[in-house]
């Protein structure tokens, strides 16, 4: 079983690990135990999927990290940034 930190799976959502927790209780989720260290908290890659679909959220690769763009850049405003100018290029003429 593949095990993802709490706090790489609040930086693949974009969110605060008080909002994953949160997400967690509503969706009635636990967190899983890590395989060596059972003090962490960890989510399955099928409950970071099942949480993103409920509340329509993108995923980030695992390992990403977002830019260091100064500390009031949260990291959902970053990807939001980044899709839509990613869909402009495309969806722009020549």
């Amino acid at each position: 079983m593949t095990a993802i930190s709490q706090m790489e799976c609040c930086t693949m959502l974009g969110i605060d690990p008080k909002t994953l927790r949160n997400w967690l209780r509503h969706a009635h989720l636990p967190f899983v135990a890590h395989p060596t260290d059972a003090r962490l908290k960890c989510l399955t890659p099928e409950q970071v999927q099942q949480l993103a679909t409920l509340h329509a959220r993108p995923i980030a690769p695992r390992g990403f990290r977002f830019p260091a763009t100064g500390a009031r850049s949260h990291p959902a405003c970053i990807d939001a940034v980044a899709l839509v100018l990613s869909s402009a290029k495309r969806d722009s003429p020549g």
